[in-house]
């Protein structure tokens, strides 16, 4: 990870309990994407939030997401195959979604309506329309609707928006970018090169 891209440490209050907290989808997400650091930081003494319950529809990624749980920070999560059955009986004050994008509405308005606030990977929603349901479902039950929006946190483009702002490069007429990294072809998800599931390009990678 380059060193633009770390998060800062993020701050607990030693006095305060962890949050309690579900995870639903044991993919790519969760397992292999960025969550090594904030995972080995929940596990720690004072952590900011514990997994206590994770969730997934398939048997054998739930497994191996429990295996890496237990291998990484010696957290003991316990599984579930039905989200619903978490959420009502997994004791938990808070859940990360990072399910299929196509599921976010429905899987997050199901935690509103338990009580429980929401942390909700990218992209927020496939439409506009469920995106404005989970908005209103939120003000109803008054919870926190979060999105882990990795990329707000590098500088590198706060810094172009700085050099926008400034008039430094005039006016943008035209963005183009390439992005280097690994293949990630042996973890790909299949649902992504559905539109309907995920969306489409512009709403699940850009």
């Amino acid at each position: 990870m380059e060193a633009d891209q770390k998060k800062p440490p993020m701050k607990t209050d030693s006095s305060s309990k962890p949050v309690r907290l579900g995870v639903i989808g044991m993919g790519q997400r969760t397992v292999h994407h960025g969550w090594d650091g904030d995972i080995k930081q929940a596990g720690a003494e004072g952590g900011a939030f514990r997994i206590v319950a994770v969730c997934d529809n398939q048997p054998d990624r739930l497994a191996k997401g429990i295996e890496f749980l237990q291998r990484e920070v010696n957290i003991r999560a316990e599984g579930f195959i039905d989200y619903r059955a978490m959420i009502r009986d997994g004791g938990l004050e808070a859940v990360y979604v990072a399910s299929p994008n196509h599921l976010h509405r429905e899987m997050t308005e199901a935690c509103f309506e338990a009580g429980l606030d929401v942390l909700c990977e990218k992209p927020m929603a496939t439409t506009l329309a469920d995106a404005d349901a989970m908005n209103a479902s939120m003000r109803k039950h008054r919870r926190v609707l979060g999105f882990a929006m990795q990329m707000r946190y590098r500088q590198r483009y706060h810094r172009v928006a700085e050099l926008i702002r400034e008039g430094r490069i005039g006016a943008p007429a035209m963005v183009w970018c390439t992005e280097f990294r690994p293949p990630f072809a042996a973890l790909m998800k299949n649902w992504v090169w559905e539109k309907a599931k995920s969306g489409g390009a512009l709403v699940e990678k850009n």
